[in-house]
């Protein structure tokens, strides 16, 4: 399985022990089942941390709909829980494939590789509130010059970060830039939460931006 069900905890804030368990862990084995069916390969460990957030979502979202009802208490997105792509919801595949697209590059025109050339892309643009308070989720929005993929990092300290998604970012036909945007569930803890993002165009990866901070407060 992809996750644990003392990883949901952590993100929930419950101990689930019992039917309870038994319910999550059910949970888990199903969203686990159909991300490795979508994206065509088995995850061993360390399993990727974009993956991994992908599963956490998905399990909380399962456990926000009451047993044997197919719309959800919680949410935006409305879902079944017949075959791969009834479970997983709309945004999370969308995540999946940008993940997969990340990972698995187009081929290309051979480029001049020189020590001296540095990315060509300049940083992608997002903001995030800087004091987000329970039960909200933390939105992160952001914008880039062209569409294009978008590598979203979190990290605990600052120093070691972990992929949290994979994101796409397209035109909105709103006048701007192609926009992209994030949704971190809501933590169970308060907590400061630091974040960055590149993003590749034309076989070229922009640098990381620099870190913003969250103060999040249950």
């Amino acid at each position: 399985m992809l996750i644990t069900a003392a990883e949901v905890s952590v993100q929930t804030g419950q101990t689930y022990t019992g039917d309870a368990l038994t319910r999550v862990e059910s949970f888990i084995q199903n969203v686990s089942d159909s991300i490795e069916a979508y994206c065509r390969r088995t995850f061993t460990d360390p399993v990727p941390g974009a993956i991994k957030a992908v599963a956490l979502i998905e399990v909380r979202r399962m456990l926000n709909v009451d047993p044997g009802i197919d719309d959800e208490r919680i949410g935006d997105l409305g879902t079944g829980f017949v075959g791969t792509n009834e479970i997983l919801s709309a945004s999370s595949l969308a995540a999946l494939d940008a993940y997969l697209r990340w990972t698995t590059p187009r081929a290309s025109s051979l480029r001049l590789v020189s020590p001296l050339r540095g990315p060509a892309l300049p940083e992608p643009y997002f903001e995030v509130s800087d004091l987000v308070h329970w039960p909200d989720n933390i939105i992160i929005l952001g914008r880039t010059l062209e569409e294009g993929l978008v590598q979203f990092q979190t990290s605990p300290d600052g120093w070691t970060w972990a992929d949290h998604v994979f994101v796409e970012s397209l035109d909105i036909s709103d006048g701007g830039y192609p926009a992209w945007r994030v949704i971190y569930p809501a933590p169970s803890v308060s907590g400061h939460y630091k974040w960055r993002a590149r993003w590749r165009y034309d076989d070229d990866t922009s640098p990381w931006t620099r870190a913003l901070y969250t103060n999040y407060q249950v």
